[in-house]
């Protein structure tokens, strides 16, 4: 069974580090077959809501979205068909680092797309 190391940290007063505390565990007799790190594989991805959707004055399959997370207002060139005004979706800001199902290893950049700055991109599940 998984169990998340904030449940750990819940139920147990305790300071400790994920490894000091799989030590402790398997000196009381339990067995710990791992430890697993989520979300290492990328940095600077927030949660972010978008207010408008306009087409991109020079390509039919690009958007131009503006996102809100909550301070700040971005402006996004987007390919992804399905994007619409009042979802919420992953940005992945400027400065970002995201990992690749090949695992290379590549950072977002403030770029134009056919004329239009984006600031970020706007990212699937995957």
């Amino acid at each position: 069974m998984k169990v998340p190391y904030s449940w750990i940290q819940e139920f147990l007063d305790i300071d400790l580090s994920p490894v000091q505390v799989e030590k402790l565990l398997t000196m009381a007799g339990l067995e710990v077959e791992g430890i697993e790190g989520v979300g290492q594989d990328f940095s600077d991805v927030i949660v972010v809501k978008v207010i408008q959707v306009d087409p991109h004055p020079d390509a039919d399959k690009l958007c131009v979205a503006t996102v809100f997370d909550g301070e700040q207002r971005y402006q996004i060139v987007c390919g992804d068909p399905k994007c619409r005004v009042g979802m919420r979706t992953a940005l992945a800001k400027v400065g970002a680092r995201l990992k690749s199902a090949e695992g290379e290893v590549f950072k977002i950049r403030k770029t134009k797309l056919r004329g239009v700055e984006s600031f970020g991109m706007l990212c699937s599940g995957k």
